[in-house]
């Protein structure tokens, strides 16, 4: 039969995983550009047209902290997206756990300084924080960041 035999799914996995010309180990982004341009690896970014980033005024710590947070976030999510079709990659994980601390680290200086990041968070204190501070669009020039 068709599936008595293991060479039918090692040729699927070979197809499923092996993509030509993905080859996420090349290259990461060890500083802010990746986020900043929206892909972590600079042999897959394609810039559009004659699109340059910007690159935000960070004025006060809060929203440094905040910057710092975002990064994270962003780096954890475009790894798991390069770990989905390279799930074996040893150093793409190492690179994904190291963001994954950094981003812990970030988020619990943020919430230990400004409070919770997220209103799921909010039961690591005396009373409910979510509500407490500045929304986004209270902030003096209207921007979120």
């Amino acid at each position: 039969m068709l599936f008595d035999s293991d060479s039918y799914f090692n040729g699927y996995n070979d197809m499923l995983y092996n993509f030509p010309g993905l080859d996420f180990s090349k290259k990461y982004e060890e500083k802010d550009e990746g986020f900043l341009k929206g892909n972590m690896f600079p042999n897959e970014y394609k810039p559009y047209k004659n699109y340059t980033y910007l690159i935000p005024k960070l004025k006060t710590e809060k929203d440094k902290d905040l910057f710092k947070v975002m990064e994270a976030s962003f780096a954890v999510n475009d790894y798991v997206l390069a770990l989905d079709l390279n799930p074996n990659d040893e150093n793409l994980f190492a690179k994904y756990k190291m963001w994954c601390e950094k981003l812990e680290k970030c988020s619990k200086e943020y919430e230990s300084k400004y409070g919770p990041l997220c209103y799921t968070k909010g039961n690591n204190y005396n009373s409910f924080k979510w509500v407490n501070g500045s929304w986004p669009w209270e902030s003096e020039d209207g921007k979120y960041v």
